[in-house]
């Protein structure tokens, strides 16, 4: 389950007939007219570890993200990640990344 939501009002498009999500478009690029495009994301993932005589249990994760497209070809991603095993055991992951895409 995830969500996110646009802090600068722009939308992720959705192209039905290929199924997929597009590119966004800041409504003002990074430099002279503006900030680019800022995104709060969130989303809860579950995973079941137990198969056949394999116990590994079960596995959550909470993620909390930061967005920023600097146009449609650039952006800067910073997430925390919560996770834990139902069977014992825990991590705390701060990360960043850098995409450009052509």
């Amino acid at each position: 389950m995830q969500g996110s939501y646009f802090l600068t009002g722009e939308h992720r498009p959705y192209n039905v007939k290929k199924a997929a999500l597009g590119r966004v478009h800041p409504k003002r690029n990074l430099g002279k007219d503006g900030w680019g495009a800022w995104e709060l994301a969130a989303r809860y993932s579950h995973l079941d570890l137990n198969s056949g005589k394999v116990k590994g249990g079960e596995l959550h994760d909470y993620t909390f993200g930061l967005n920023w497209y600097w146009n449609p070809n650039m952006r800067v991603m910073w997430n925390y990640v919560h996770a834990g095993r139902t069977s014992g055991g825990s991590a705390d992951i701060f990360m960043m990344r850098f995409q450009t895409a052509f």
